[in-house]
């Protein structure tokens, strides 16, 4: 269901979201294994849930993977939940099975945070071999103090001053790629990477290439939300492509039918330790294609402005702070607003990712 009413596909918390896709997988015929999170309790399961749709002998693949920034979660759950429900109506050709990875991140999903409980950065942890989990920008280093003050509330009447001068300082695109390339240096800081492989990527390094064995194609489409402009998508990849992926890509989402996702653009960063790179490295498929699916919010600045202010009283004030509290409902509305105007522009373009996706696996190569 899209278009009018379609926004009821949006959940209010992790434990609704959890409840109606498992739910909605049973309906539907599709199996369904969890992962436990080890910080889940009685009261609270925290669980990656994976859903299988279709022949497990199906030689062509899609995964749709949700939640890798905890607060990002509702826009790719309700994907998720919107497919499942078309489902019941369509269904899949036998050669295409469909995976559903829900709730990468559910910790972050529960707690409103775009990182895990270690202050990682899930996307910038997937480091491929002969990569190590140290290093920074030398810009972040030097804007470290804007980044992550050491006080919360201790200026946020001069931010735009402060980030105008520091442009003017270091230039734009510096400070861009230094913030956005990840870094391994500052643990409380802003897209901080991790020391090891987190929880997520431990479970996803040996999940991926079964998931993938045995496949000729497999197609990923990661979810998120914040860059861009406002309710319109974009189709980033940041891993090499063929000419036949290539071809397969620009007719699958030519610019006619899906004008917002554009497949031939130069991403806004290139970030270190990436999900879609490290799974189109380790997938065991003969070929793979692995995609950003993100979806624009905010402006950059405006985004920045709200993560220091909430990462900052998350780390000086504390989880359930007063002025945490405050931020964690902004920090929401910043990545999934609740407006259905934008609600419904997102499950419109999603639909048509996941759906062109299924009808033209088969013309793939």
């Amino acid at each position: 269901m899209t278009g009018t009413g379609s926004e009821i596909w949006f959940s209010d918390s992790y434990d609704e979201a959890r409840s109606r896709i498992l739910q909605m997988a049973g309906q539907t015929g599709c199996s369904a294994t969890s992962i436990s999170h080890p910080l889940g309790t009685a009261e609270q399961p925290l669980a990656l849930d994976v859903i299988r749709c279709g022949s497990p002998d199906a030689p062509l693949r899609l995964l749709l993977s949700s939640g890798l920034h905890g607060v990002e979660s509702p826009p790719g759950s309700a994907a998720q939940l919107a497919f499942l429900d078309r489902l019941q109506r369509t269904p899949l050709p036998k050669t295409v099975q469909v995976t559903i990875l829900h709730a990468l991140n559910p910790w972050g999903w529960v707690h409103s945070r775009r990182m895990d409980d270690r202050n990682v950065d899930s996307n910038r942890n997937f480091l491929l071999p002969g990569e190590y989990y140290e290093g920074a920008q030398e810009t972040y280093r030097k804007i470290d103090c804007f980044l992550n003050p050491k006080r919360s509330g201790s200026w946020p009447g001069q931010f735009s001053l402060m980030a105008a001068v520091l442009v003017l300082r270091y230039g734009y695109g510096n400070i861009q790629k230094a913030i956005t390339t990840g870094q391994y240096e500052f643990e409380q800081g802003l897209f901080f990477g991790g020391r090891e492989p987190n929880w997520t990527t431990a479970q996803l390094q040996s999940l991926i290439p079964e998931l993938t064995r045995t496949t000729r194609r497999a197609c990923h489409l990661d979810f998120h939300t914040g860059i861009g402009e406002y309710g319109r998508g974009q189709l980033f990849v940041d891993h090499p492509l063929n000419s036949c992926t290539r071809d397969w890509m620009a007719e699958t989402y030519p610019a006619d039918a899906l004008d917002s996702l554009p497949t031939e653009s130069e991403p806004p960063y290139r970030a270190r330790g990436s999900f879609s790179k490290w799974f189109f490295e380790k997938s065991t498929a003969a070929e793979t294609l692995s995609c950003c699916a993100e979806f624009g919010t905010l402006s950059s600045l405006k985004m920045l402005n709200i993560l220091i202010r909430e990462n900052t009283a998350y780390h000086c004030d504390g989880i359930d702070s007063a002025r945490r509290r405050t931020l964690r409902a902004e920090l929401e509305d910043s990545f999934c607003p609740k407006d259905p105007v934008w609600r419904r522009a997102v499950l419109e373009q999603s639909e048509q990712l996941i759906w062109r996706a299924i009808d033209r696996m088969s013309a793939w190569g």
